[in-house]
């Protein structure tokens, strides 16, 4: 028998009782598929699934004569699987060694043709890969399986497509694979027991865990892979077959679930039943704590129904609400339609009605975006009432997406450079090789300075509109003084920048800083700045949260000049009583308590599409969640800010339970008693 060993590793996640690992699926359906192959069980023992970030060399002592070791390669791990590889190479020459994964070129990329179709490779089995054997192309159980049937008799494999390999001193690339047509011929490796001896080796461990329903994407945005990798059409997984896995999840108490579908729910009665059977396993069961899901693009009732039902009992991270750009040129460019604003406005409506967490995406350094374009379309998404959440990313060229392509890159002046550690989990448990992504920095309607000051106008966006900090003005000053978010924001940024001497000047450039050096050095590691605490590496920005918050006092100061400044023409104690509200709405990390305040208007109203009116009304502010220390509250800062934390809640006192009218502190017998209050959630 030959020994075949399998690695999918990922970062460890989480830290201390909550730290677990992602089950190895996509090397799990590569097995399982095999077993449906006498050939291959009859010849070939699986000794090993492996999925944590080792020390590589910890690896070799775990291989005991290898035949055949494969591995999955992406974001978070294709330098680590590279310095695996050689290791293994360089101690069993004899091993084949395959690779394959989106990291994997999707076809081979020779130059000189040879009989059938196939092609001579010069690229990646003799640069990055070339430690390796052979590459897999595309979707790959098929392949894999194939190679194992292969790979008995001979080490040709000339007449199995969807690969790339190795022969008298040439890479033969041959003809693309079929797809797998029936995708329940694939067993489940959750449900035939693939994983029952890892989740027994760590059995206190807070498992992940990926799952399908369908595989497919109809979509073919350029800068994403996922419609190249699986090709357009969609296919699905049985009913059934996805049942038994939801029920698996909660018979084996796995923490959370990462739905891998492009668009779920896509399918309108089908993903609703399987929505139903989760929300049903979760009531009966507990589990998982939560899914994340890659929702359908152009959200639509369908879609916020299914949500609001999952997140009804807790499943839910999020739902999305996607645009990518908001610049038309841009869209027709990437191959990309957005949903009417008009229908994104209705959808954050009733989601804010029914309390669905929800977040916005879009991605800075796409071809034909202007620093103006998206500094507008920022502001066309506020204006259109997307306050909860929203993730600027920035853009990757990503191996298999069609943005990735010589021709493109010049015709749009596509700048980029390679960046390590912007994915990383600084968990000392994992092995620090650094990945590393390929980030654009320029475009020919973007360049490099115009693009430095979107992503410093995105760090003012994100920490005091989305975060919470200025948020209530701004929204407030929109509504009642016509003042847009772009000026808003744009004047904050000017006044930040020319203002040497202020706190928020210096915020504003440890940021700049630290971009600068990201690109300059090529590496986003975290600096150690606040308390030692490390920060994940495409959550940089959230550092800048924990200056603001040690020094909270100074910082409402300079806002409310800075109000003062550009907004005269508001009454001052109005405005001083809008910036308070605000101030009360952002948690102090030195105060665990409750605060209570009297104001003169129902500022709340705001938040519930309401107009605020003249009349005095009492409120308790609290923290959602309470913290030990301050790496306790700079942890959840980061980790939980999209549920919230940071940020306080708030509890209406009504008029006829308040003693007095004035607007001043609350006194000592409202403050011990928080009698029938309703619960406000003005921020989800």
């Amino acid at each position: 028998m030959k020994n075949v060993y399998l690695f999918s590793v990922n970062f460890k996640t989480g830290y201390g009782e909550n730290s677990g690992y992602y089950l190895p699926y996509s090397v799990g359906t590569l097995w399982s598929y095999c077993t449906t192959s006498d050939i291959v069980t009859d010849n070939y023992n699986l000794k090993g699934l492996f999925y944590k970030r080792l020390n590589p060399k910890e690896y070799l002592k775990k291989l005991d004569n290898p035949s055949v070791v494969g591995f999955s390669a992406y974001l978070w791990n294709d330098q680590y699987n590279l310095k695996v590889i050689k290791l293994i190479k360089q101690k069993y020459p004899n091993c084949l060694i395959v690779v394959g994964g989106p990291s994997v070129p999707q076809k081979g990329f020779g130059t000189k043709t040879v009989e059938s179709g196939r092609r001579i490779d010069k690229s990646s089995l003799q640069g990055k890969y070339k430690y390796a054997d052979v590459l897999v192309h595309s979707e790959g159980e098929i392949t894999f399986k194939q190679i194992l049937e292969t790979y008995i008799n001979t080490n040709d494999f000339s007449d199995v497509k969807g690969l790339s390999f190795k022969k008298d001193g040439m890479v033969i690339s041959t003809p693309p694979q079929l797809r797998v047509e029936n995708l329940d011929s694939i067993p489940s490796p959750y449900t035939i027991g693939l994983f029952d001896d890892i989740l027994k080796e760590e059995p206190n461990a807070k498992w992940s865990m990926v799952m399908e329903t369908d595989r497919g994407c109809p979509y073919k945005c350029t800068f994403c892979d996922w419609g190249t990798l699986t090709y357009s059409k969609l296919k699905k997984f049985g009913r059934d077959r996805v049942y038994d896995e939801i029920e698996w999840v909660n018979k084996e108490k796995i923490d959370f679930v990462n739905i891998a579908n492009a668009n779920f729910g896509i399918y309108n009665q089908r993903d609703l039943a399987i929505a139903d059977h989760m929300v049903k396993c979760k009531v009966e069961q507990g589990y998982p704590s939560a899914y994340q899901i890659a929702w359908a693009k152009n959200s639509n009732e369908r879609i916020l129904g299914i949500s609001e039902k999952m997140n009804d009992v807790g499943l839910m991270r999020g739902l999305t609400l996607s645009f990518q750009s908001m610049n038309p040129e841009t869209l027709k460019v990437i191959e990309r339609s957005n949903m009417k604003i008009q229908k994104f406005e209705e959808i954050i409506e009733k989601c804010d009605e029914k309390n669905i967490p929800n977040y916005t995406e879009i991605i800075l350094g796409l071809p034909l975006e202007s620093l103006d374009t998206w500094k507008k379309g920022i502001n066309d998404l506020l204006e259109a009432g997307q306050h909860t959440s929203m993730d600027l990313w920035f853009c990757e060229i990503l191996e298999g997406a069609p943005l990735n392509d010589e021709n493109l890159r010049e015709v749009f002046g596509i700048k980029t450079k390679p960046i390590k550690n912007y994915i990383t989990n600084n968990n000392p448990d994992d092995d620090p090789t650094p990945e590393i992504v390929e980030l654009v920095y320029e475009t020919n309607t973007m360049p490099f300075t115009d693009w430095l000051d979107a992503v410093l106008f995105n760090v003012i966006i994100i920490n005091f509109h989305v975060l919470g900090w200025t948020q209530y003005v701004s929204r407030y000053l929109n509504k009642y003084y016509n003042v847009s978010y772009y000026k808003f924001y744009d004047e904050l940024q000017k006044y930040i920048v020319e203002n040497k001497e202020l706190f928020l000047n210096y915020f504003y450039e440890l940021h700049s800083t630290d971009i600068r050096e990201v690109l300059e050095t090529k590496d986003y590691s975290s600096r150690k700045d606040y308390d030692d605490i490390n920060i994940l590496g495409w959550y940089f920005y959230c550092r800048l949260q924990f200056v603001l918050h040690k020094n909270k006092t100074q910082v409402f100061q300079e806002l409310q000049n800075f109000y003062k400044e550009q907004f005269g023409d508001v009454d001052k104690l109005e405005l001083s009583e809008i910036v308070e509200f605000n101030k009360d709405l952002i948690v102090d990390f030195n105060n665990v308590g409750s605060i209570y305040k009297i104001y003169s208007k129902s500022y709340y109203n705001l938040y519930m599409n309401k107009e605020v009116i003249n009349e005095t009304t009492g409120y308790s502010f609290y923290p959602k969640e309470t913290w030990t220390d301050f790496q306790d509250f700079a942890g959840k800062l980061v980790g939980r800010r999209k549920i919230g934390f940071g940020k306080n809640m708030v509890d209406k006192v009504p008029s006829s339970k308040l003693p007095f009218t004035d607007y001043e502190v609350m006194n000592e017998n409202i403050r011990n008693k928080r009698t029938e209050s309703r619960r406000v959630h003005i921020f989800n």
